[in-house]
């Protein structure tokens, strides 16, 4: 059974003025009324294809306000649902910043490593950001390893 509370007819206004509009169903389904994660997921959707990016070094949020179109008497009524904060995607990392953020990643483990972290990243991911997230993991685990691998050594 379709709820008559399901169907919406939104606009997302976000902080430059830009109006992001959506007519459909809760994403959830037509049976389904709309929650205040389903408000936020819109938002965030509505930021993402308005292609808003923050900071990487100080990510900020934007309010996006969240309005519900309706015709009353012929004419087109905006009726304020609220407003939901979103931080936007991170920007994408520039070379030098690629390469001091993977600098200071390697710098907690041995000289050693650096090159077979730095090859299996470079062959297993396209962008730097997946680069630098893959290599985060490595270090962590490696930094695990050489200092059970120190202890263990110096124990003896």
């Amino acid at each position: 059974m379709v709820r008559a509370d399901s169907y919406k007819d939104l606009v997302m206004v976000l902080p430059d003025g830009t109006e992001i509009h959506y007519s459909g169903y809760c994403p959830r389904g037509s049976n389904v009324s709309w929650s205040d994660l389903d408000y936020s997921n819109q938002c965030r959707y509505a930021v993402y294809s308005a292609k808003l990016t923050t900071p990487r070094k100080n990510p900020t949020q934007v309010v996006v306000r969240v309005f519900e179109l309706r015709l009353k008497e012929g004419k087109v009524e905006k009726r304020s649902v609220g407003a939901w904060d979103v931080i936007p995607p991170l920007e994408r990392l520039t070379s030098p910043e690629y390469k001091q953020e993977m600098e200071d990643l390697l710098s907690d483990i041995p000289e050693e490593f650096h090159s077979f972290v730095r090859d299996i990243c470079y062959d297993k991911c396209d962008s730097f950001e997946e680069r630098i997230d893959l290599a985060g993991t490595i270090v962590c685990k490696l930094k695990e390893c050489v200092d059970k691998y120190t202890n263990r050594v110096s124990n003896k």
